[in-house]
């Protein structure tokens, strides 16, 4: 059975604990015991989800070879339910490597390492945190492990914890801006539950005493003008006393509380779904390394053709492209129709979407190609 690694910030514990609660292919569950996840087991207890603790990674089995422990199922769901089991292995990371991201970058990078040797792929939750985890899947995935980071619709690596939850760069944006320029915390339950360890790993750096860490966090927040700490609802509930929480945090810097709408697991369970395909279907996984090439790059052109061969009409081609070719379809958060997946050893992941005109529109990273229901037909099935 192949085995799946989540190499996690904390911040994101709920998250993969909804992994754990709703996947259907999941059949063992081990989590690091490196001293971070007692908030991650007590959940699992609370649940009643089954796992094993080890010491440390090098307890590990050694992982199931590449081209074994794996079968494409023959259909799979819109909701990427599919029938091939494998083994999750839980690594939490400390909150206190945020305080420098080339700390934090190190240690991911370092940890990446050791767990790409027992495990067939690695999903990191993880957005660009400072910036500096933006190649972290061309500098880090080998042909034995794939490592993918969490990714937003467009295709673009999430900001941090907050943009994931909210479901990409564009929504993450459009919810600053409805701040008119007054600053605001967003806190998910997590990171109501964090805060104040979060600061003590500062103060403790800094070398402050708790009452010069007030006075410079109460400094820093007047200068920045914030006013506010939002409760962003993400449909989680793991987490205990968060209302609790963050109307301590708020009172003690004078802040008013706002609830936030949007959170959703949406873009956690798309980019684990991605992360398996290339996992468990190796014949047909993305190559994580060409996840920005042109579809004119595509060297496997033969495919289209296959697949629309049976079409007998403009509106049939284009609706086994739909539905056929694309068969993971899910909805477009922009509204602007669905979204597909093709996933094949030289093209990345591009989806096709219903446009003006009696058009289709292909989108693959920054580029996009427009073609008409008619050029489908005629060109794919010559």
């Amino acid at each position: 059975m192949k085995s799946i690694g989540i190499l996690a910030c904390r911040m994101l514990e709920d998250e993969i604990v909804y992994l754990a609660e709703t996947d259907p292919g999941i059949r063992e569950i081990t989590v690091i015991g490196n001293g971070e996840q007692a908030g991650l087991t007590e959940k699992f207890d609370e649940l009643g989800i089954k796992y094993t603790v080890v010491p440390d990674v090098s307890s590990l089995k050694d992982r199931t070879p590449a081209g074994q422990g794996g079968s494409m199922p023959e259909q799979s769901s819109a909701a990427g339910q599919d029938d091939a089991g494998f083994s999750l292995v839980v690594w939490e990371l400390e909150l206190g490597l945020h305080e420098i991201p080339k700390t934090l970058k190190e240690a991911v990078y370092e940890n990446i390492r050791a767990f790409s040797e027992k495990v067939n792929g690695i999903m990191l939750f993880y957005g660009l945190c400072g910036n500096v985890l933006g190649k972290v899947e061309s500098e880090c995935s080998t042909a034995d492990c794939p490592v993918m980071v969490l990714r937003d619709y467009d295709n673009e690596v999430v900001d941090d914890c907050i943009g994931a939850t909210i479901g990409g760069r564009g929504p993450y944006l459009s919810l600053l801006k409805s701040f008119h320029g007054e600053g605001t915390f967003i806190f998910t339950p997590m990171y109501a539950a964090t805060t104040e360890e979060f600061f003590e790993y500062s103060r403790d750096r800094k070398g402050l005493t708790e009452e010069e860490m007030y006075e410079m966090n109460q400094f820093m927040f007047d200068e920045c003008n914030y006013k506010h700490v939002g409760n962003l609802e993400t449909g989680l509930h793991y987490t205990k006393n968060v209302e609790e929480n963050i109307k301590r945090f708020a009172d003690k810097y004078h802040f008013d509380v706002i609830p936030l709408s949007g959170g959703s697991q949406d873009l956690f369970v798309e980019n684990f779904r991605r992360l398996k395909e290339a996992v468990l279907w190796p014949a047909e996984k993305t190559n994580v390394r060409s996840s920005r090439m042109r579809p004119e790059d595509n060297k496997t052109k033969d495919r289209p053709v296959r697949a629309c061969a049976a079409a007998k009409s403009p509106d049939d081609a284009a609706a086994i492209l739909f539905y056929d070719f694309f068969p993971r379809v899910f909805p477009d958060p922009a509204g602007r129709g669905y979204g597909g997946k093709m996933h094949t050893q030289k093209t990345a992941v591009f989806g096709c979407f219903p446009g003006k005109n009696n058009t289709i529109v292909f989108s693959c990273g920054i580029r996009a190609a427009i073609l008409t229901k008619t050029t489908i037909f005629t060109k794919y099935r010559k």
